[in-house]
């Protein structure tokens, strides 16, 4: 499969529009995956506790994702910066974002009753991922 010149010169207004939300929203949870993991080996690899050194990794990359979803994700609902808006999405994110954690937790807890293990941990991920989508898209981050 090749792009045309002239696909090519559409592709970042198909990235850009409304439907490929979900595709950006995927990259921003790799990315922060990332950040998460990078942040916990230079933590601990300095001397702090892998405990301690989670916390302030997930700390660090929950604000990261809550930034490059503003930026990148929802780049086409901006608010200003430190505007009741800004607060009211920074709020509403972690709250939905509580909600998701619970979500995958529920769904791992009753699945792993009747599926293997592995598979429970998937359908908790794929659910809470599914509903912190729409929550986000519907209510945290809408203009």
């Amino acid at each position: 499969m090749s792009l045309s010149l002239a696909e090519f010169r559409r592709l970042p207004a198909m990235l850009g529009s409304g439907a490929a939300r979900p595709i950006r929203f995927g990259a921003v949870g790799l990315i922060t995956f990332g950040v998460q993991m990078g942040c916990f080996a230079a933590l601990h690899g300095s001397g702090l506790s892998p405990v301690i050194s989670n916390a302030i990794a997930l700390a660090i990359a929950v604000q990261f994702n809550f930034a490059a979803n503003q930026l990148f994700v929802w780049a086409d609902q901006p608010v200003t910066l430190l505007s009741l808006g800004f607060v009211r999405r920074w709020i509403a994110f972690h709250g939905f974002l509580a909600l998701s954690l619970a979500v995958n937790f529920s769904v791992f807890v009753v699945a792993q009753l009747f599926l293997p293990p592995i598979i429970a941990v998937m359908l908790g991920i794929g659910s809470s991922t599914a509903i912190k989508f729409v929550s986000l898209d519907r209510y945290a981050f809408r203009s």
